[in-house]
């Protein structure tokens, strides 16, 4: 299945820069981004990212800013959370430990949660880059959890 749309997602863990070049490469391939963001990923966008204003000028530049639309996180109705929406994948990146439990447990306290959930659910590829090094017992049991529902960890 291939739309030529990627749903990421970003939450509060360390990794700001992987955010920004994973959106830039994917927007200058010509793929429509669909992005969510929680409050502490906002954060980290700000002090990692040097992205004062969330806007997808501010993610990936003039030129490529039509290819990104950005999802407010406490929309749980957004078009991202809604399995009609056809898309090729989601990446959670980076994914706190907050979000990997969340995930793993099936709660969607928020739109990056709810859009991971109905991801898996639709057979669709959920990648998570869960940036802890090395991962703790719980994390190592959250990350098993998902992967045996389809979720792939990129450390």
């Amino acid at each position: 299945m291939k739309h030529g749309i990627v749903v990421i997602g970003v939450t509060g863990a360390s990794g700001a820069p992987y955010t920004l070049r994973l959106l830039r490469v994917l927007a200058e391939q010509g793929i429509e981004c669909h992005v969510a963001v929680s409050k502490l990923g906002r954060r980290l966008l700000f002090e990692e990212g040097d992205v004062r204003k969330l806007t997808p000028e501010s993610l990936v530049g003039e030129e490529l800013a039509g290819r990104v639309k950005i999802h407010d996180n406490n929309d749980l109705g957004a078009l991202i959370a809604s399995g009609s929406f056809l898309h090729d994948g989601m990446v959670i990146v980076p994914c706190s430990s907050n979000t990997l439990g969340a995930i793993a447990s099936g709660l969607t306290l928020n739109l990056v949660h709810r859009a991971a959930s109905v991801t898996l659910k639709e057979g669709r590829r959920l990648i998570l880059a869960h940036r802890e090094s090395p991962l703790g017992r719980i994390d190592r049991g959250n990350m098993e959890r998902l992967g045996e529902a389809g979720a792939v960890g990129a450390p």
